[in-house]
């Protein structure tokens, strides 16, 4: 009887059909455990047309049903229940989820089929944010600046987490995070990313890195990261990005600073004054404890920037028609836009005991230390504030001391690249390294006025 029941395509399925069978391809299954309802296996399945649904077996179904849901599989189910799409994150774009109850039977189907059936997302879309965050998505993209694999402190939970950046072949980046348990999984079968492998992300997450910069990352163990696969979209992204090598290292020496995101160890680098700072070698990075006592605001604090390469654009002549928005040219992608949005350039004049200086923070380290996005706060000004006065989030952090990790650059400029608060729970470490530092040099010096004592008594007697 069930095979006189005709196969519905997902895009047709409603909550007014009673009985419905669909042909469909498992195309990932994981296993979700809930404290409150018990464990439930949950998959995404789709159609030959390409239409996904993400579908829910419960626990007491899983014994009978589960040996038909391998990845990969082409399945045909019959009678199944419908609920509408919820949830933070969502699997698919499709208004209703499926429920496997006792009446539903699942059989095996003949149909062989290798189309991964990607939703790959171009990353000019992803950086400018016109995508919905509360659905998941496919990118692919080159490994680049991976900092390796660190134990970070997470809801009082040690959490293991390796950071790195996508690029595709127009050389435009994202910043990703794998954390948890999948990030464990990676390490233990020897497959974490390495800088060149082409890594592709299935069922990842868009969220916010600072106030106005999203990354990918995954939803828990639900994502799955695959590397070099052999599939069409590795070898185009490959040729791509081979042919594109001489707009990379145009782009790495252009943009030094913005590549500088990937992970530093500033346990290795020394503390400094500030006068030993000044004498710092180029393309050297040293650690500071210093006191902000003002803001340079000659340059301005902040630039409006290009939402896919972070770059400053320039604002077009002004046409005075109606029908023309506001446009400015960014001189890296060497286009005109129309969204941008402000980043910090932060000039900060620091003093401790041994002298003067200013450092240079760069977008996302002022806002760790501001607290607050620049975009939100030039919004702010915009509705009810005096461009002319400095904003409030700014002076706030005038008279405080923070702790600073310097890089000298080639034109021995100081730009910070991380920055200590005073409630940073490392703070307190960091702090005692220093006083031992300051300590150690004092016991040094006093040996050598004493040495230099005995010696000068020696040659009396």
């Amino acid at each position: 009887m069930e095979s006189l029941i005709e196969i519905s395509n997902l895009s047709d399925l409603n909550l007014f059909k009673s009985t419905c069978r669909v042909h469909v391809k498992v195309l990932h299954t994981w296993e979700f455990i809930n404290l409150t309802n018990g464990s439930s296996l949950e998959m995404v399945l789709t159609d030959e047309t390409g239409v996904k649904i993400h579908a829910s077996c419960k626990s007491s179904l899983i014994q009978r049903l589960q040996m038909h849901f391998r990845v990969g599989k082409w399945i045909v189910i019959t009678k199944f229940h419908l609920s509408p799409a919820s949830g933070v994150y969502r699997y698919t774009n499709h208004v209703y989820k499926m429920q496997f109850g006792d009446q539903t039977t699942v059989t095996d189907s003949d149909m062989r089929c290798n189309n991964m059936f990607l939703d790959l997302k171009d990353f000019a879309t992803i950086l400018n944010g016109s995508l919905d965050t509360r659905y998941l998505i496919d990118v692919i993209g080159q490994v680049m600046d991976f900092g390796g694999v660190d134990i970070v402190n997470h809801a009082r939970k040690e959490v293991t987490k390796m950071v790195f950046t996508l690029r595709d072949g127009s050389d435009r980046r994202v910043r990703c995070c794998i954390f948890g348990k999948l990030a464990e999984v990676l390490i233990q079968e020897q497959k974490q990313p390495n800088n060149g492998d082409i890594c592709l992300i299935r069922y990842a997450k868009l969220n916010n890195y600072t106030h106005d910069e999203l990354q990918v990352s995954n939803a828990f163990d639900s994502s799955l990261v695959m590397l070099n696969p052999a599939i069409n979209e590795v070898e185009e992204l490959k040729q791509m990005v081979h042919a594109d090598d001489n707009s990379v290292n145009m782009y790495q020496h252009v943009g030094k600073i913005h590549n500088q995101s990937k992970r530093i160890k500033w346990s290795q680098f020394p503390f400094k004054t500030i006068q030993e700072m000044k004498h710092t070698d180029k393309d050297a990075k040293c650690r500071i404890i210093c006191t902000v006592y003002a803001i340079d605001t000659l340059r301005g604090w902040y630039y409006c920037a290009c939402v896919v390469c972070n770059r400053q654009v320039l604002k077009t002549r002004i046409v005075y028609d109606d029908m023309d928005s506001p446009s400015w040219f960014c001189d890296f992608c060497h286009l005109t836009v129309t969204k941008i949005k402000p980043r910090y350039k932060l000039d900060l004049l620091v003093q401790d005991q041994t002298g003067e200086s200013k450092i240079t923070l760069q977008d996302p380290v002022a806002t760790s230390i501001v607290k607050y996005s620049a975009a939100k706060i030039v919004n702010v000004l915009s509705d009810n504030g005096d461009p002319d006065v400095l904003p409030a989030e700014l002076v706030d952090i005038v008279g405080k001391t923070y702790g600073f990790g310097i890089s000298v650059d080639e034109l021995e400029k100081f730009n910070a690249l991380k920055v200590w608060n005073l409630n940073d729970i490392m703070w307190k470490r960091i702090k005692a390294v220093h006083q031992m530092s300051i300590s150690s040099r004092k016991k040094q010096c006093t040996n050598v006025i004493k040495i230099e004592d005995k010696d000068h008594t020696e040659d009396t007697d």
